[in-house]
């Protein structure tokens, strides 16, 4: 809806270069401070994949550490 003038939306950055692709679709970034997000990880505490969910959790530490 965007691309055909209807409105705007905000696109996480990891998905911008995709979006840029579209000529009929402008990029804009917000002045400083630019919002941000908190990414959290939760389980139940009766789920016996704990071990799973940890070792997932260091690697998304791992990869936002670059």
């Amino acid at each position: 809806m965007v691309a055909n003038g209807y409105g705007v939306t905000l696109v996480p950055e990891i998905a911008s270069q995709t979006k840029a692709r579209n000529k009929r679709v402008s990029l804009k970034r917000f002045a400083a401070p630019e919002p941000g997000r908190t990414i959290g990880l939760v389980w139940r505490r009766t789920s016996p994949r704990r071990r799973d969910f940890e070792a997932l959790g260091q690697a998304v530490k791992q990869a936002l550490r670059g």
